[in-house]
């Protein structure tokens, strides 16, 4: 697997801080960016699920519990099987801690909505 270019690092990048100021909605636009300029199958499979899962909390946000579990699930669904592929994605192991935190959060609705972390060293 090829590493992150310049540009997907840079839209990586600028996902994880709108995440993290938890503006899910401008960081779903970002990542769909990001999504469309690859054609590196596993990249694309964990970045829709961490775009669901921003989604999700875009609907929690706003009270709207149907759409936070079809779009939480659907984002565990796709992060997991984006996981399961081995590669030497540098992000694969901060993807890897976010997937743990984010089933946990959904499993026992904790109120810290967990962190979008990336190394930058690993990049």
């Amino acid at each position: 697997m090829n590493p992150l270019t310049l540009k997907q690092h840079a839209l990586w990048l600028r996902a994880v801080e709108e995440f993290n100021r938890k503006q899910f909605y401008i960081c779903h636009e970002t990542l769909e960016t990001l999504w469309r300029d690859t054609n590196e199958e596993t990249l694309k499979r964990l970045l829709q699920g961490v775009l669901h899962i921003a989604v999700a909390l875009y609907h929690l946000d706003r009270n709207n519990a149907v759409g936070y579990e079809l779009q939480m699930k659907k984002g565990l669904v796709k992060l997991n099987a984006g996981l399961r592929v081995p590669s030497d994605l540098p992000i694969r192991n901060d993807l890897i801690v976010f997937y743990r935190e984010v089933a946990d959060f959904n499993r026992m609705r904790k109120s810290h909505i967990p962190m979008l972390r990336f190394n930058a060293s690993a990049a």
